[in-house]
């Protein structure tokens, strides 16, 4: 199993996911925190992005080929609803996952 969830950096139309399968809640607890250390990037999607993604590895989570992921869409299989950071609007939603139990 796992805790899976995901946070989705979003700019113009396009979209970026962040993924942790074992992220869980802890996602926005990560995401909060992120936002604080780069607070004159967040209409910077890539130095956003990264920083969320670094804040959800720890350091030294790269020991292996799974765990994490970046896509461009969302993740089937995702336990938590993902906040969706407008670099645009300066603004958060919420997009609710579409669970697919059969993956």
């Amino acid at each position: 199993m796992g805790d899976r969830s995901q946070v989705c950096i979003k700019d113009g139309s396009s979209k970026v996911y962040l993924y942790g399968h074992w992220s869980g809640s802890e996602i926005y607890k990560q995401t909060a925190a992120a936002m604080k250390r780069v607070p004159d990037r967040l209409q910077d999607s890539e130095y956003l992005a990264r920083a969320i993604f670094c804040e959800m590895i720890h350091g030294d989570d790269w020991k292996g080929e799974t765990g994490y992921g970046i896509g461009t869409g969302a993740h089937g299989d995702v336990e938590h609803l993902i906040p969706v950071l407008d670099c645009d609007s300066q603004t958060v939603t919420w997009e609710m996952p579409e669970w697919d139990h059969n993956r």
